[in-house]
């Protein structure tokens, strides 16, 4: 639905609203001059550059004659065909944006003061504004006009001697200099404050203004992201740029407050967190002075200063802050993660058209994308829907518990009190039809939502096939350079995926496959010599579970070489000693492990950060003799995510269902020591627990110590990567839910343990967590050697495996 920007503004406790493309600017009041026979409802005139303005004062219109006016009230300047016009304002409230359905006519009553005002009325949520049009006032100032020494709303300003001064003083400034009139286009700059300074933000990027709502805080980000919120179903995220201008932090005992001014690059859209909101402002570029040259580094993003009222006004550059004043958070992933090369997110070096075979697969491909997001928005607005339908049946329970009593009460009153009843009775039918009528909307939806999900979901697949047709081509250049043979068996080329994901695992599969052949197959002698056939077999196997798809690569040659291997993990410390003389066969589900892989390391290591990047895991099993096993397993990819809601503190935050094996609840006496860790038994192996808010660094996590042997259980999630297990205690657990994973916008570049984020059934911002990031992490204090849960020694009992 078509929406449109509006002004609101507030005068005489009335709330009014005009068409922004009615607007030229906001200005503080000047000194106005009353002229002879002027109309009732004009307060006086003023030159605007040559241009004679006058302001009309509404107070006749609301029955309210007053004159009077204050130094902070503003002239809202509107642009007309007869000319400008001015309208008095006591506040000047924000930029909303109204929809047509929205403007609705007046009711048609005798003698309203509305309809000597205006035709429309603006309804914007709970509160209704009177829609003011430059040509429905304009009329108002041929209307009863009154000799100048007698006008009621003559003006008037409060505040004596000293306030009439500043009046002329803004006036003076607004008459035309000797100079020539400047022909440059009017700077449009939106006023704010920020720690008492005042600010000029350029127009042209500003979408709107808002007040700051319900955040949902950021982990592992700096002190200047504030986070992400809801704002009509798009996630913004929420910037306080203090520190780039080098102002003091603001003080966040009861939280962030204050008002977000919406801002749009061509790369990306952001909130700014800023005090107060004062004004829009046109000015002459000619009006405005350089910046001065200062030492301080937050100078460099202030373009130049004007007047303001009786202020200066620094202008900022906005572009130039957002992209270069250290705003955008690109954090060096943790540990395992740290060796991981840049590799573009859809970087690949096959070829799209070779995964989807032609280019209108490509356009499909670009249309699906395009898909997605509204789907998984429709999916977030179902749920809402759905948390309104448990709403209206909380009402209905209520309503229904207290009519019980109320009934018998009145059994024996009078007729007065009957009616009462008759009347609750009344709205007891209209909640039953509201709740069915919401039951029956809530199930189409629900239907609608599945439909919508499947068909996005089944145009962007691809079937396996089309990356494994590829590959046996490829394989035997890169065998035949190496003076090797080999045959390449797939099987469950017909299970398909969705086309990113087809994008890296073809890469994924080609960097694998050159490795086994340079570092497991044996040349055609050596083979015949160990007794098997010349020719060496390569497996490639897909197969699929309900959460999971698992491509596994299997050669039947002599194995990775092992020694090799451990040398050059002992060699980058990504071993330690007593794990390279442990055991001759060896599972390297960890990156670490994974980073030792010799000669095609940086091929291994790319496909290592591809299927990260996909939230999978990577294993590879070796024996001697027998060859090796490579494991890939990805989630299967659908428009929503189920998830588990988890809360820790105030905030709410998801772990995708896929990387989960089970909840439980843990005492502190479930607690125990092994190798210096806080582990617990989980089906009769050790898995190592974590307080969730340490690795998001949320806050002081509390010490075990202090619950051990408390009633207290705490809420366990037992997170599996592949042959790693990990359980991260939390506050509490609020539920399954499907949900669209929304990616952070490019401000957000890297944040660890942050995969995107979601909305909820209630509305609400939900940070979803990298389950890989959360392994790193972990992995990262356990080399610490600080102990998963904070290094306390609370037990001197060591569990060993059973």
């Amino acid at each position: 639905m078509e929406q449109e920007p509006h002004i609101s503004f507030r005068f005489q406790n009335t709330l009014f609203v005009v068409a922004a493309a009615e607007m030229h600017s906001v200005l503080p009041v000047p000194e106005l001059t009353v002229v002879p026979e002027q109309a009732a409802c004009v307060s006086g005139v003023f030159n605007l550059r040559g241009v004679t303005v006058p302001v009309i004062n509404l107070s006749e219109q609301l029955g309210r004659p007053d004159g009077s006016v204050q130094l902070a009230d503003r002239v809202l300047l509107l642009n007309g065909s007869r000319g400008p016009l001015g309208i008095l304002a006591n506040e000047v409230l924000d930029m909303k944006l109204i929809s047509t359905a929205d403007l609705v006519p007046v009711p048609d009553f005798d003698e309203s003061v509305a309809l000597r005002l205006a035709t429309r009325m603006a309804r914007l949520g709970a509160q209704i504004g009177w829609l003011l049009r430059y040509g429905e006032l304009w009329p108002l100032l041929a209307a009863q006009q009154q000799p100048a020494d007698t006008g009621a709303l003559r003006f008037a300003p409060a505040g004596g001697l000293d306030a009439l001064a500043v009046f002329r003083q803004r006036a003076a400034a607004l008459r035309p200099q000797a100079a020539a009139a400047a022909t440059a286009k009017p700077l449009g700059l939106a006023v704010v404050t920020i720690n008492h300074e005042y600010y000029g933000l350029e127009l042209d990027l500003v979408r709107e203004f808002c007040e700051l709502g319900s955040v949902a805080t950021v982990p592992c980000c700096p002190a200047h992201i504030v986070g992400n919120m809801n704002l009509r179903g798009e996630i913004l995220t929420v910037v306080d740029i203090r520190h780039a201008l080098r102002l003091p932090a603001a003080a966040q005992d009861g939280g962030h407050s204050g008002s977000v001014v919406v801002v749009t690059l061509p790369e990306f859209t952001a909130g700014l967190l800023v005090d107060a909101v004062i004004a829009v402002l046109y000015i002459d570029p000619q009006h405005c002075h350089p910046a001065p040259v200062t030492q301080s580094s937050g100078s460099s993003f202030i373009s130049g200063t004007a007047a303001f009222d009786d202020h200066e006004l620094c202008i900022l550059n906005i572009s130039v802050l957002l992209r270069h004043g250290g705003i955008i958070v690109n954090e060096p992933a943790q540990s395992a993660l740290d060796a991981t090369p840049a590799v573009h997110k859809h970087s690949t070096n096959i070829a799209v058209g070779a995964v989807t075979g032609t280019t209108a697969a490509s356009m499909a491909a670009a249309q699906v994308d395009a898909l997605r997001p509204g789907a998984g928005k429709v999916a977030a607005l179902h749920a809402q829907v759905s948390m309104l339908l448990k709403q209206v049946e909380q009402l209905v329970g209520f309503w229904e518990e207290s009519m019980r009593g109320t009934r018998d009460a009145v059994a024996q009153s009078d007729n007065l009190k009957k009616q009462q009843v008759q009347n609750l009775e009344q709205l007891g039918t209209t909640l039953g039809q509201l709740r069915g009528s919401t039951y029956n909307n809530n199930a189409q939806l629900s239907v609608l939502v599945r439909d919508l999900t499947v068909h996005i979901h089944a145009l962007g697949m691809l079937p396996l096939s089309s990356i494994f047709s590829r590959l046996p081509r490829m394989l035997h250049g890169i065998a035949r350079s190496l003076s090797k043979d080999v045959q390449l068996v797939m099987a469950g080329g017909e299970l398909t995926a969705d086309m990113h994901t087809c994008e890296e695992l073809a890469d994924v599969i080609k960097h694998i496959l050159r490795h086994v052949v340079e570092n497991s197959l044996e040349l055609p002698a050596q083979r015949v010599r160990a007794g098997k056939p010349a020719t060496a077999t390569i497996h490639l196997q897909a197969r699929q579970t309900t959460t999971r798809l698992i491509v596994e690569i299997t050669d039947d040659g002599a194995a990775l070489n092992e020694p090799a291997i451990k040398h050059k993990g002992l060699r980058k410390n990504l071993l330690r000693a007593e794990d390279a003389n442990a055991t001759p066969t060896f599972a390297a589900s960890e990156p670490q492990v994974l980073q030792g892989l010799n000669a095609t390391d940086a091929g291994m290591d790319a496909a290592r950060a591809a299927v990260l990047r996909l939230n999978g895991s990577l294993q590879v099993q070796s024996t001697p003799g027998s060859g090796s096993v490579i494991a890939i397993q990805l989630p299967i990819g659908t428009a929503t995510t189920p998830v588990i809601v988890v809360r820790v503190g105030n905030h709410s935050y998801a772990i995708p269902s896929a990387a989960v094996e089970t909840t439980r609840l843990v005492t502190a006496n479930d607690i125990l020591i092994m190798a210096g860790h806080e582990t617990i038994r989980e089906n009769r192996q050790p898995v190592s627990v974590v307080m969730l808010e340490e690795l998001l660094m949320l806050r002081q996590a509390q010490s075990v110590a202090q619950v051990r042997g408390s009633a207290v259980a705490w809420p366990c999630i037992i997170m599996q990567a592949g042959a790693e297990r990990l359980g991260v205690l939390v506050d509490s657990v609020a539920g399954v839910q499907d949900v669209a994973v929304i990616q952070h916008s490019p401000i957000l570049e890297r944040v660890r343990t942050v995969r995107g984020s979601a909305i909820l059934g209630t509305g609400e911002v939900c940070i979803v967590l990298h389950p890989a990031d959360l392994f790193a992490a972990a992995r990262a204090r356990a080399t610490e050697g600080s102990g998963v849960l904070g290094g306390s020694a609370v037990a001197s009992v060591e569990l060993k495996p059973e």
